[in-house]
């Protein structure tokens, strides 16, 4: 989004970006292949690309090396020369010409020619950051991990990559090898298909645990309110950090997307409760349809989120498409939520154990759903993969909810 404010015939010798190792969504934004690409547009062709992240004097092996290899491999798909200095700080600088020297003898000569004038460098200090061994060494290390997993928009792998750093830093997760984890294998297998399997079965054990053996709800109507929580929560994280991506900001909107999410339930729910008065259909039969098009929703969204991007539409109406968006996915679930809990009323009567019951699984889905996703399906899956996933689940939900209504009727 800053690069649409510039310009297209305007380019500049230096973009330095000043900004914190990729943390979390917003900060990753500025170290994936997509901004990259956009900076590559507005640089000279002698131009250079620099920036920072935190690392290591003395150690370039294991997951760091990995996480520096994924930076680097991620802006050689846009840039042809790439320079890595390492240290404390690691420097990445890359540019469209070969200008790019690990010589500190070869800089001093050019800051000389030059002429440039500061009180604050001089070239000496070259000989302090640059050391052609180590480098040269450096640079071995990262060109063997060719194979590393590209830092994306809708697969922001670099904050996961952190946020396991941060935790092998203080004693967690000692045996994690992030290698292992984005070259796939067991490893990754494990954690992903771990995580899957937790986000289904945890909100309904909990749920089973709770709820009083004399009166316990149906489970059919109660897992789909789970699992309307889960998948909710979950791809509306994914349209929030999308947005982000696309747009660079979402701090001063992130009330028009709540309110505007907010609005669809309580319109979906109105309408859900419309047609049950109305006896439109038998409540476990309309509890199937609406969860039915809830899916489709859910289906249709990756196809949606590929064309909101600045290549096909200007920022404004991207984010007007994915507001109406994100309200027709609220509506979608607001639907479900009266029509599950007329399912438990059918055969549980007491109306705030009804209300307890449909409040806790919702919420105790989205929770679990937030928590899975946002950790560990967005940046090691991606977005467009995360929401079918999403959408796998509901779809085994769908399939079991015709095989009742079969077997009932």
């Amino acid at each position: 989004a800053f690069f649409s404010l510039i310009p297209a015939s305007l380019t500049f010798r230096v973009i330095a970006l000043n900004q914190p190792d990729p943390l979390n969504g917003l900060t990753n934004r500025v170290y994936t292949r997509e901004f990259f690409s956009q900076a590559r547009a507005h640089l000279a062709e002698k131009g250079v690309l620099v920036f920072s992240i935190t690392g290591t004097p003395n150690y370039e092996q294991g997951d760091l090396g990995f996480y520096g290899a994924t930076l680097y491999w991620t802006l050689r798909d846009i840039f042809p020369h790439v320079l890595v200095l390492p240290g404390t700080t690691w420097w990445f600088f890359a540019s469209p010409s070969p200008l790019l020297t690990s010589d500190p003898a070869e800089l001093t000569t050019r800051y000389q020619e030059a002429q440039v004038q500061s009180s604050l460098f001089r070239p000496e200090f070259y000989s302090l950051y640059y050391e052609p061994p180590r480098i040269e060494a450096l640079h071995s290390l990262l060109e063997q991990n060719s194979q590393a997993v590209r830092n994306t928009d809708t697969a922001p792998v670099c904050y996961f990559y952190t946020f396991c750093l941060w935790l092998k830093q203080y004693g967690y997760l000692p045996g994690l090898s992030l290698q292992q984890l984005a070259q796939g294998g067991s490893l990754r297998i494990f954690l992903l298909g771990g995580t899957m399997v937790l986000m289904g079965t945890l909100p309904l054990i909990v749920v089973r645990l709770l709820s009083p053996r004399s009166a316990r709800p149906q489970a059919y109507p109660t897992t789909i309110l789970v699992f309307n929580g889960l998948t909710g929560m979950s791809v509306e994280l994914c349209v929030l950090l999308f947005y982000q991506t696309q747009t660079g900001c979402l701090y001063e909107h992130i009330s028009i997307f709540f309110g505007v999410f907010m609005a669809g339930l309580a319109l979906g729910a109105q309408q859900a409760l419309s047609w049950i008065a109305n006896r439109a259909l038998p409540l476990p039969r309309l509890l199937w349809v609406v969860d039915l098009g809830f899916t489709v929703l859910l289906l249709v969204t990756p196809l949606l989120l590929y064309f909101c991007r600045p290549a096909f539409f200007s920022v404004p109406v991207i984010e007007l498409v994915l507001l109406f968006w994100i309200g027709v996915l609220a509506y979608g679930m607001g639907l479900v939520f009266p029509a599950a809990s007329g399912c438990i009323a059918q055969h549980t009567p007491q109306t705030p154990a009804i209300a307890g019951w449909a409040g806790m699984s919702d919420n105790l889905g989205g929770a679990v759903g937030a928590f899975g996703t946002g950790i560990v399906l967005i940046p090691l899956l991606g977005l467009p993969a995360t929401i079918w996933c999403l959408a796998g689940f509901k779809l085994l939900l769908v399939g079991w909810g015709w095989w009742r209504i079969r077997e009932t009727s």
